[in-house]
């Protein structure tokens, strides 16, 4: 049986685990969904709530979308949104390791990826 971690696990889906570096959003294009989702992973080590961890994460990505000039959704609902996309990644992470390589499981991680 193989057994892994839920921090092994993380890294193979995510393909990293959130370290300090992810606290900033920085580049010159807008940020994809695993780097909002590392951000928000990053925030919460250092956050006492996942709200608070949430927020962090909404300031820097609005801080990209503002300069892009891309109007956005109010901050609470953004919030919500990674909350959410969150709860989706945990939700992936409880599934067993070895049922990852086949059939459902590994069609929900491959959209995960692809999101």
């Amino acid at each position: 049986m193989n057994t892994k971690s839920p921090a092994d696990f993380r890294r193979y889906i995510l393909g990293t685990n959130p370290t300090v570096d992810d606290l900033k959003l920085i580049g010159s294009r807008l940020p994809t969904k695993k780097q909002i989702l590392l951000c928000f992973l990053a925030n919460c080590q250092t956050s006492a709530t996942k709200r608070e961890a949430a927020k962090k994460t909404v300031d820097e990505a609005q801080k990209l979308f503002d300069r892009a000039r891309i109007p956005t959704i109010q901050q609470h609902k953004m919030a919500e949104e990674v909350e959410r996309y969150n709860k989706i990644f945990e939700g992936i992470l409880k599934i067993s390791v070895r049922y990852t390589s086949t059939g459902k499981p590994k069609e929900r991680i491959d959209n995960l990826r692809n999101s």
